[in-house]
């Protein structure tokens, strides 16, 4: 059996995978590396605690921010998804 990708994802089933499903597989795979980022920095934090000063307040995201740590508004999440769309409209009818 030949496994493709980082995924190991069979061969033969990539066949059988819509669009949807796709993505979804790449998300599962975004949320596990995440998780492994997560631990690290956690692990780095503990690695750390006795060595920061009495009643610091520092936290992991402190130490080493992560891109997703930042809160993304909802509403630009919406406007570029459109303006996405747009561009592929407008491709699709090239």
């Amino acid at each position: 059996m030949v496994l493709v990708g980082r995924l190991k994802v069979p061969y033969q089933d990539l066949f059988f995978y819509t669009v949807q499903d796709l993505h979804l597989l790449l998300k599962g795979h975004e949320i596990d590396k995440r998780d492994d980022w997560d631990r690290t920095r956690v692990g780095g934090y503990i690695s750390i605690i006795p060595d920061l000063k009495k009643g610091s307040k520092i936290t992991p995201a402190q130490l080493y921010p992560m891109p997703w740590d930042k809160k993304e508004d909802q509403g630009s999440f919406i406007d570029r998804a459109k303006e996405k769309l747009e561009k592929f409209k407008k491709l699709w009818q090239n």
